[in-house]
């Protein structure tokens, strides 16, 4: 059992039964499947409003209330108990209450964003604020990047592509890494800058590689021309 403690009157939560409870992760992988049942932690005491509504938590700390209009006033905006890993990840990847617009221009804007760690009890550990550039687009505003960190950002998917080469992988899948790989990285038609730029590196410094690429991409097209596959 869970230490947990309710998140509106920090009570003791207590397990009183078992229900289906679908978590997040449940949803993504498998959305159709059959919900399993897990334990559900409930507060008692019945003046709190976690125990008039009927909400609910599982053992991971994730919530579940039967009135979708329900709007309890959570401590601290967390809606997870006190000790759950849950309530560490409302903060460490949702909490967003503190961002705010530093300036403000018709084409783009800049943003201070603050990153946290925290631990299950949510109390903030370390906080850090980053600055985000974002430019007005035909879809809306859209992250800005450099394009020196767009330049490193490609050599470092460069890399996590080569790296699959030697974990032996498949022949087939070898092939089509083989053939992505030398059409994306080293005959690149980008014109963008930071890709101009990473196609004469990579042309540079990975020239094994690129013959490593040509061999299984040109061996595999001989193979079909000479078997008529």
């Amino acid at each position: 059992m869970k230490n947990f403690k309710c998140p509106i009157c920090y009570q003791d939560l207590i397990i009183t039964g078992q229900a289906r409870l679908e978590t997040t992760v449940e949803h993504v992988e498998n959305p159709n499947g059959i919900i399993s049942m897990k334990d559900k932690y409930e507060c008692i005491n019945v003046n709190c409003p976690a125990f008039i509504e009927k909400i609910c938590w599982d053992e991971g700390g994730e919530y579940y209330v039967y009135n979708f209009k329900s709007n309890p006033k959570f401590i601290d905006n967390n809606n997870a108990p006190f000790g759950s890993l849950e309530r560490k990840l409302n903060v460490e990847i949702y909490k967003k209450d503190e961002n705010y617009t530093l300036l403000n221009f018709y084409f783009f804007k800049i943003k201070v964003v603050f990153k946290y760690k925290s631990n299950e009890n949510g109390t903030i550990l370390e906080r850090k604020g980053t600055f985000q550039i974002l430019k007005r687009d035909k879809i809306g505003w859209v992250y800005w990047m450099s394009p020196w960190r767009m330049f490193f950002f490609h050599l470092t998917q460069f890399k996590l592509d080569i790296k699959q080469l030697e974990d032996k992988p498949s022949y087939q899948y070898l092939v089509e890494l083989a053939r992505r790989i030398r059409q994306e990285y080293f005959n690149d038609t980008d014109k963008r800058f930071y890709r101009k730029v990473a196609k004469v590196f990579i042309n540079i410094f990975y020239q094994k590689i690129e013959r490593k690429v040509n061999v299984i991409s040109d061996y595999e097209m001989n193979r079909k021309l000479f078997t008529n596959e």
